[in-house]
């Protein structure tokens, strides 16, 4: 549900959009030619229908010579996620190395936008239209964070059930496996390994798990259940669960074999 704060501060960043962009003599047609996106994306922006994408803000900001709308979008990008889940956040920003393990789904921060559509359709019984594309836009502008100057290191470990389940069906299967390489091969700092679904039983089944390390602080944990999220701090608990990845970590092909895994599952859904 949209708090008050947060609709508040979306409608801030609307108005001040359309200040910005009447007083620069501009139609709405005029906006989404020049930033190279639609007339009815600025007409959502504007009325607060929808929430902002950082590089939008960024070339309006450009365009106008403030940068007012980035603060603004910063603003909105934390406080339309859930309170439970703002926390993690912030040391996700902080951290200097994720590693991540997931076993049924490609993990947030590099799901494409049909990926992310087709899994959101299904999260919550009330969740339609606008709440979806929304929750789109939020998951997406979380992947700022690999695209900023200073870039932490994701270490993905995935099971090969991620790869072979049809979400969203083959077209968007096969474009969420050729973005996972892409990223691979194209991001120094990103790198995603696989476990072989002919391992069979193995730690990683007892569910997903996200442990960032810091340049001056201990390990944290961040564990995710469909209706919260809890961070682990507990330096026994830390370790335990450091551990398991490590387990997980060492049933999984090297790169390059997981690589080859990824493109043979895109054969599968070509």
């Amino acid at each position: 549900m949209t708090t008050p704060r947060e609709s508040g501060i979306r409608a801030y960043y609307g108005s001040e959009l359309r200040r910005l962009r009447v007083s620069a003599g501009m139609t709405q047609d005029a906006l989404g030619e020049r930033t190279a996106y639609s007339a009815a994306y600025v007409s959502h922006v504007e009325t607060a229908k929808r929430i902002p994408s950082l590089k939008f803000s960024e070339k309006c900001d450009e365009m106008f010579g403030t940068d007012t709308l980035v603060r603004l979008w910063s603003l909105i990008s934390k406080e339309s996620y859930p309170v439970w889940f703002r926390p993690w956040l912030d040391m996700e920003q902080e951290a200097h190395t994720l590693r991540s393990f997931q076993s049924v789904t490609v993990p947030g921060l590099l799901q494409t936008p049909e990926y992310a559509r087709a899994l959101l359709v299904w999260a919550g019984d009330d969740w339609h239209g606008d709440k979806v594309e929304e929750l789109v836009a939020q998951r997406i502008n979380r992947q700022e964070l690999l695209r900023r100057e200073r870039v932490p290191r994701l270490l993905v470990v995935l099971d090969e059930l991620a790869l072979l389940r049809p979400i969203g069906g083959a077209g968007v299967m096969r474009e969420q496996l050729e973005h996972l390489v892409s990223m691979v091969e194209n991001h120094p700092r990103v790198s995603v390994q696989v476990v072989p679904i002919d391992v069979g039983a193995h730690p990683g089944l007892e569910g997903p798990m996200v442990i960032a390390s810091f340049r001056n602080s201990p390990d944290i944990v961040y564990l995710e259940s469909p209706m919260r999220g809890e961070i682990i701090t507990d330096a026994d608990e830390v370790l335990s669960l450091t551990g398991r990845f490590d387990a997980i970590r060492l049933l999984a092909l090297p790169q390059r074999a997981s690589l080859e895994r990824i493109r043979k599952a895109i054969e599968r859904w070509t």
